[in-house]
């Protein structure tokens, strides 16, 4: 487990070195899409519970969907879709605009 996410980690430094380099937006959507990804992988092995919110019982609760959401918009942004497709603009701006009391 501590070479994946040592891995994830390489790769979310290298694609924000590379974005500081080009200045390319695409890199940024990326290395949020693997951040937010990876903080979903670590929900879902159970460590995130453990090391980085072990008193809120609550957030652990939430974290993992919210993440995995926030990563599919993420790779959204980073594919193109929504500049590409008019549906698909609509469904992001629709779903960005719910009341936060929804998830709750």
């Amino acid at each position: 487990i501590g070479f994946y996410y040592g891995t994830i980690a390489i790769l979310i430094l290298y694609n924000m070195f590379i974005y500081f380099s080009v200045r390319d937006i695409s890199y940024l959507y990326y290395v949020g899409y693997i951040s937010t990804f990876a903080l979903f992988q670590f929900w879902l092995n159970g460590l995130a519970l453990e090391y980085l919110w072990p008193n809120y019982q609550k957030l652990g609760a939430y974290a993992g969907p919210i993440s995995v959401v926030i990563s599919a918009i993420f790779l959204m942004f980073f594919s193109g879709t929504p500049f590409e497709l008019p549906l698909a603009q609509i469904v992001m701006r629709i779903f960005i605009s719910l009341p936060p009391f929804l998830f709750s």
